[in-house]
């Protein structure tokens, strides 16, 4: 059994309505493809939101962040072929980041999966990241339906590296992504209603940003 991902890239972003049947079906036939033969990516998958926004989330797993500045990865991206070219322009809404694994819980994947984007304040991120990891995501894997549960930390140092030549104009950084998976949306958000209240995870040192979505899995190929 291969080691989990150490690294994530992560892109959240909607496709123009006119044009969504034609971009859906590159992305997926094509544009996932065109990264996960990249050495040292393990998968790609493909998400369609249930609740929340943007639209779509695609989600890389790589052997550690260093893969996702590598050359190899520079040159797939800066040497777009014709549809790539036509199509990545057309993503707006985008956010997009690398980062690295930092806490896990569980095993498995399941076909539905919730994020919940929070950053941490000033002098709090040591305790927020420790009730995460011993706290969080351990009672997360508990839950009835939840098979897996993740701490993804943006890697600033890896993502200023990876970003270079990346067209679509991010909207708004993230910094901390909680993601848990499991088998049925309404499990998920039980377990979210559960233990990630909000009330309860400010007062374990979020900052401003809480945002949270559901998506379900459309597409996974491995490398």
């Amino acid at each position: 059994m291969a080691a989990a991902p150490k690294g994530i890239l992560i892109i959240f972003t909607d496709f123009p309505l006119d044009e969504d049947d034609a971009v859906d079906e590159w992305y997926t036939r094509e544009h996932v493809k065109s990264r996960v033969i990249v050495d040292g990516f393990q998968w790609g998958k493909r998400y369609e939101a249930i609740l929340g926004s943007p639209r779509y989330a695609a989600v890389y797993g790589t052997d550690d962040v260093s893969v996702l500045a590598s050359q190899d990865y520079l040159d797939a991206g800066g040497n777009p072929d014709q549809a790539e070219r036509e199509n990545v322009p057309k993503f707006y809404n985008t956010r997009r980041t690398i980062c690295s694994v930092t806490a896990s819980a569980g095993e498995g994947e399941g076909g539905v999966v919730g994020f919940l984007a929070l950053s941490p304040e000033a002098g709090r991120q040591e305790d927020l990241r420790a009730w995460i990891t011993h706290v969080a995501l351990p009672r997360l894997v508990n839950q009835h339906g939840v098979v897996s549960a993740y701490l993804w930390e943006t890697n600033a140092e890896a993502l200023a590296a990876g970003s270079r030549g990346f067209v679509p104009t991010t909207t708004g950084a993230i910094d901390w992504l909680i993601a848990w998976e499991g088998t049925r949306p309404e499990d998920l958000q039980a377990a979210r209603a559960a233990l990630l209240k909000e009330s309860v995870i400010r007062a374990q040192g979020t900052g401003s940003e809480l945002n949270y979505g559901l998506y379900r899995l459309l597409f996974r190929l491995a490398h």
